[in-house]
This record gives C-alpha cells, structure tokens and sequence, in this order.
C-alpha cells in the first residue's frame, strides 16, 4: 500500500520543519540586534543569572509533565529538533570564528548584526535558549520514567546542559582582569580590556622579576630580494659562539658572543647592567667572489640601537630580539589575614580568595631588564560547575562503553 505524505507543518514535525524553526529563531536575533544597533546583551550576573537557570529549568520541567503530550512538546523532545538545534548553533560558532571579535574597526554592518561580538548578541542568546530547551526536553523524555538502562544516556545529555549552562550564564560573572607591576612597588588594583579598574580584595609587591633567554638567532638577508637568504627554514642560526656552518655561498663562524654588552668603540664588550643587549662578532666568507669579512651584530633593546653587519652589496648579517626560556616573578601578596611570599611561574598559576593569579607578560621592550611584570586575574565562580559537566559526560561515555562490552560479552557466552 502507498504511504500517505505527509504535509508540510503536519504532525509530527520532522526535520523539515525543525530547521525551519531554528532559522526563523537565528533571524529573530538578527533582527532585534540590527534594530538595537547592534548595542547586543550583556550575559546576566549573579543572582540574575541564577534566576535564569532556575526559570530554564522549572520550564523544562512543567511543560513535560503537564504537556508531555502535546505536538510541540513532544517535537522538542525528539532528534529532529535536537539536531537542527545543534546545526543552527554551529552555524553562529562558524559565523564567530570566521569574524574578529570586539574589533573596533568593524563595519557598520557587521556590528549590527552582531557578528563582531556574537557571543554577547541577541542571536547567540536566542539560539542557545532554544538549544537548552530542546535538550532539555530530549533528556527528560529518556529519564521520565526511570530505567536504569538511561543512566549512561542521562550522564551524557544532562552533563552537556550544564556545561552550557555553566559557561554561558556563568560568564557574566567571569572576570579577567590584568594587573601590571613595578618592581619595588605595590597595587590592589586591576583592569579589564576596556580599561575599567577594579580594585581587589589584596594587594601585591612586586619584590623582583626574573628572567631566562634563549640565545638570540643571527640571520642572513639577501638585500637585492628583501628576504632570507638560503632555504627559510636554514636562514638563522643560533648566535653561539665558536658556532661553524653555511648557508648557500656563505661560510660563517660566531667568533664572540656576549649575552650582555655594550660597545666601547670599535667593538663591543661585556657589560653585565642596565642597557646591555646580546652581541656577537661573525666571520663571513661569500664562496662565490672570495671575500671574507668581520663585523659586529647587535639585537639591540630600549637603551641601544640594534647593528647590522653590511657584508657586501648583496647580504646583511641580523640579530633577532632573543626569546624568553622563562620568566618569573617574586611577589608578596597582601591580604588581611597577612602576607605571603611566592614566585610566580609561567603556566603555574596561584589560586587564592577565590581568584587565580597568572604569570602572562613583562616590557619586551627592556627584555632581561624589564622591570614590569604582567599577571592576569581570573574569577569564575561557575568553573566548578561546568567541571561537574565535563566529568558527567566523561562518566556516561565509560559507562554507555561499559555496558554495551558487557552486553558484547554475554551475547557471545549464549
């Protein structure tokens, strides 16, 4: 017998109608933000945004038990409306993605929409609104009634609602803030990337900063193209010194090198204070037309203009600004309570008051001698919540592997 075909906004709704929904929910967005100006919407902060979870949730809820069975409701909670969900957010993640953020030098246009902050715009919003709802109702229609079958199903969906639920209604009460430092000096106040200042419930004394280079690289520029010499990635080598090699015609050797210096005359002389920068004096012999030349190189820094060695009218010899290996800072962190004395490490963060404290940043422009240290502030209190997320859903896929091995295991055993 032939099927009857269904018609269009018939129930049940299928895929057809559930993208058509989630775009229409997209446009909505769209539309409300270019008619605001693109002025977009500020994630909620404590306690509202605990008043949002709460309503989000109370309406999942209600409407499941007392309309479980209604067209809309039962839609919600089936894949297609899941998926066209899902697709409708990926499609503003791409959007996001392919569009720089908080650009100031955005178009008209583009602002707004919303496309230069989406994650703070009204189509975001919408679309993760109906996202949540949408899993929401998905999840409760596996766990209501209860089957234990559902456990490793309600681990994965519940625990994927709470991350987004924790990242997003959490972030208006994240703060990252940057706190810059002087040596000698003291501060409990921080700012965000808007230049708002907050002041902490601490303070901090920088006692000193500290910092390890790599050796600087020397590399060889081909004056007539504008560019390196030789193969790019053979075009540099390491400024140390009694170091031999060659790149193309070009013989080298690194006669002296000196991590700091200064030039007296001539040349250049160890100077281990404020305002030395890495020197080094090379050998440099041009195969091709038999000329050898020594010259001096200098990275220079604030205090020191960089040198370059002019080998001949084709090549130029280059030193680079070395690179940090680690830097450090020794700080006294100040609170009420009393004072506390540690260093703090790039990648290894301190936590205190609720408040992580990283090591980021320093004045390139002095390298070794900077005197100023950069840490970035962090508080996000719903961080522990969005953990709880991550684990359920680890602890849902063990369990789904776990019975379904097991299942393997005593259907193999019949």
């Amino acid at each position: 017998m032939n099927k009857v075909k269904r018609k269009t906004w018939e129930h049940p709704w299928s895929y057809k109608e559930s993208f058509v929904i989630a775009f229409a929910v997209m446009l909505l967005g769209f539309l409300i933000e270019f008619i605001s100006g693109g002025s977009g919407v500020s994630a909620p902060s404590w306690p509202n945004n605990l008043y949002l979870l709460l309503g989000i949730l109370n309406f999942n809820v209600i409407a499941y038990v007392l309309y479980k069975d209604h067209p809309i409701v039962k839609w919600m909670g089936r894949v297609p409306a899941a998926v066209s969900a899902i697709s409708i957010f990926t499609v503003l993640i791409l959007m996001m993605g392919f569009t720089l953020q908080e650009d100031a030098a955005a178009s008209d246009l583009v602002r707004r929409l919303g496309l230069s902050h989406v994650t703070r715009s009204w189509p975001y919003l919408l679309v993760v609104l109906y996202f949540l709802l949408t899993l929401g109702f998905v999840t409760l229609r596996k766990v209501l009634p209860w089957k234990n079958k559902n456990i490793g199903f309600l681990l994965n969906h519940l625990g994927l609602w709470i991350i987004i639920v924790g990242g997003i209604l959490g972030s208006g009460d994240l703060m990252r803030l940057r706190m810059s430092l002087n040596e000698g000096k003291t501060t409990d106040v921080a700012t965000d990337y808007r230049g708002q200042a907050y002041e902490m419930p601490f303070a901090i004394h920088l006692n000193d900063f500290m910092i390890d280079e790599y050796p600087p690289k020397v590399g060889i520029i081909d004056k007539n193209l504008g560019a390196l010499a030789g193969e790019e990635h053979k075009s540099f080598f390491e400024a140390a010194e009694g170091y031999v090699g060659e790149i193309g015609n070009l013989q080298f050797e690194v006669l002296r090198f000196y991590p700091e210096s200064m030039r007296q005359g001539d040349v250049f002389q160890e100077f281990k204070g404020e305002g030395s920068a890495p020197a080094a004096e090379i050998r440099l012999f041009n195969k091709q037309n038999q000329t050898l030349k020594t010259g001096w190189i200098c990275s220079g820094n604030a205090f020191q203009k960089a040198e370059y060695f002019d080998f001949d009218e084709q090549f130029a010899l280059m030193m680079l600004q070395p690179v940090a290996k680690e830097y450090s800072s020794n700080i006294k962190l100040i609170t009420d309570e009393g004072a506390e004395e540690f260093d703090l490490l790039v990648n290894v963060p301190v936590r205190r008051m609720g408040y992580t404290i990283y090591q980021v940043g320093y004045d390139e422009r002095f390298g070794r001698h900077s005197t100023l240290s950069v840490l970035e502030i962090v508080r996000d209190p719903w961080l522990p919540l969005v953990y709880l997320g991550i684990f359920m859903v680890i602890a849902g896929s063990l369990y789904i592997f776990w019975i379904g091995r097991k299942e393997k295991i005593n259907t193999e055993n019949e």
